[in-house]
């Protein structure tokens, strides 16, 4: 059963289950398009790319492609504009659409070109990575980041629909699958209620095994967690930053390490911990919760504290370069045991560096 993300005019379908890349052509030739962009990296191409513009050619498509550079370094402008040109010399109109095979990079970039080649023209997404199947494919945000920090420019714009090939798991290397488990874990924590994290801890042989019903099962619940508060608030004026816990540090993290050192995972983990820590002394989150989520992380191959030793100052100013403050006030979203995470709130330096030291003393 197909999940839709219902925003109006804008909704779309999300469809997850084994083999869809077989099946993308069909799809993509109904929703009308007769001229695609096929969008991937040079991880993914050589895996996927003949399956999918194969589909694509079957029903009749006119199909072009462009590799771009794996990794979040190549999140660029510079990319932004290899896929504008390409999207030129193969005489794409309004029309016609483009298709983002990959990760969340690939989405994202893939995402902002298309909302602004001839001032916004049609997408697809065909996440191929756990992060992206549960988090960076469904909501339209899409854009690049520049030397001051990440996803500083970019646009809301949505796809016509999200096609995820759990099939594509399988091949993920294993330090890339886990790192997709953060996203996942945040979910859990954003809304207790959802009972995922319980899922998580009930399911653990079959994380290990990447058992095909349960990675479905999976990536529907965390859609279905997302479509809810993405379709209450697309453009995030307010409920839609639950969706920020754990990237006010963890985005952070990522440009100290020079978007190198860490996945994004990665980061995101440490900075639920951190975000954890806050609340945990602050009498939103019990002990027992705060251990879950930690024993959690730690069983999904995620690290619990920085790779070395940062200056706490250092990486507290760096989060005043996230786009989400405002007004010179960076406001972060803490989790609570029994309800809905809080978003809007004030953490002073002191805090931020109490919970870093309970990191490092691995408390």
């Amino acid at each position: 059963m197909d999940i839709t993300i219902n925003i109006g005019l804008k909704s779309y379908p999300v469809v997850v289950g084994k083999d869809l890349l077989n099946l993308l052509g069909v799809k993509v030739s109904q929703l009308g398009f007769k001229k695609v962009l096929l969008v991937t990296d040079s991880n993914v191409g050589p895996l996927y790319l003949k399956t999918a513009k194969q589909s694509l050619i079957k029903e009749g498509l006119d199909v072009a492609q462009i590799t771009l550079p794996a990794g979040e370094i190549y999140k660029t402008v510079a990319a932004i504009e290899l896929i504008w040109e390409k999207a030129l010399e193969s005489g794409l109109d309004r029309q016609s659409g483009l298709i983002a095979l990959g990760g969340g990079v690939v989405g994202d970039l893939t995402g902002f070109a298309a909302a602004t080649f001839l001032r916004g023209i049609g997408f697809i997404q065909v996440p191929t990575t756990l992060l992206s199947q549960v988090d960076a494919s469904v909501g339209g945000k899409t854009g690049f980041n520049l030397r001051q920090g990440k996803n500083l420019v970019g646009a809301f714009y949505q796809p016509q629909a999200v096609i995820a090939d759990i099939v594509t798991l399988m091949s993920l290397p294993e330090r890339e699958y886990y790192n997709g488990y953060a996203e996942i874990v945040k979910h859990g924590l954003i809304i207790p209620s959802s009972g995922l994290l319980d899922f998580l801890d009930e399911n653990k042989d079959k994380v290990l095994k990447r058992e095909a019903t349960f990675l479905t099962e999976l990536v529907k619940m965390n859609v279905a967690i997302k479509a809810s508060i993405v379709t209450q608030d697309e453009k995030e004026k307010g409920l839609r930053s639950l969706l920020n816990l754990g990237h006010t540090a963890g985005h952070a993290l990522e440009e100290i390490g020079s978007y190198k050192t860490y996945y994004h995972g990665e980061a995101v983990a440490i900075g639920l911990l951190i975000a954890c820590s806050i609340a945990l002394e602050r009498g939103l989150l019990n002990e027992k919760t705060y251990l879950q989520v930690k024993n959690l992380l730690q069983n999904l191959n995620l690290p619990l504290r920085p790779f070395g030793d940062i200056d706490p100052k250092i990486w507290w100013e760096k989060t005043f370069s996230d786009k989400k403050s405002a007004s010179g006030i960076v406001y972060w979203v803490l989790p609570t045991s029994d309800y809905q995470a809080l978003y809007g709130q004030k953490v002073d330096f002191a805090e931020f560096r109490k919970a870093i030291a309970s990191l490092r003393k691995g408390d």
